[in-house]
């Protein structure tokens, strides 16, 4: 959902590490883990739903505290997330169009649960046939699981199914699943992809 259907609070998140006192690369593999992969680091136990954004502060902090580096600040609180996250107007419109011509949509997001409300942005259950948070299903992008079970959700196969994301490791991970891809980096070229993919 952020980065197609909204904008994605990259400032605020490049703040949060330059207070840090470490480079992005370094800060990133610290509070996010291996970008690619699906396995026991905080910041993926936090997306599964298995753990709370205190557990998750708790246990960064001592990551960071055995690697002798400088204090880590906690993630920004949900009515900062909520300020910096805008929807996309365009992308919105293109999501009820292509759901108006009679195909069957879905939203599959990475979420945690105290930020759940972020569905609400785009008043995603109302917007889309399935709606799919990572931290409610425990299973998380780029996995594979989840892919399976927002088709199976939607009752659409792989190879007739299109994935809209705008990190790449999430777009490759859905490209080995089988799906078509688009990855977002340019909302009107995406919709121009997307538009030329479906005929629309």
């Amino acid at each position: 959902m952020g980065g197609v259907l909204t904008t994605v609070p990259t400032d605020l998140l490049l703040g949060t590490a330059e207070r840090s006192g470490l480079d992005v690369a370094s800060f990133v593999a610290l509070i996010l883990g291996d970008v690619h992969a699906d396995d026991d680091h905080p910041w993926h136990r936090l997306e599964r739903g298995e753990i709370t954004i205190a557990d998750y502060d708790a246990a960064v902090a001592a990551m960071a505290a055995e690697r002798d580096l400088p204090g880590i600040p906690s993630l920004p609180d949900s009515e900062v997330m909520r300020e910096a996250l805008q929807p996309v107007p365009a992308m919105l419109e293109l999501a009820r169009e292509v759901r108006a011509a009679g195909y069957r949509t879905a939203i599959v997001t990475n979420n945690i649960r105290e930020w759940e409300w972020w569905i609400g942005v785009v008043d995603g259950h109302r917007l889309v046939d399935v709606v799919v948070e990572s931290c409610r299903v425990g299973l998380r992008k780029p996995s594979g699981a989840i892919f399976d079970h927002t088709l199976e959700r939607l009752g659409v196969s792989a190879e007739r199914a299109v994935f809209l994301d705008d990190f790449p490791w999430n777009v490759e991970g859905a490209r080995r699943h089988g799906l078509a891809t688009i990855g977002v980096s340019d909302h009107r070229r995406a919709e121009e992809e997307l538009r030329g993919l479906l005929g629309l």
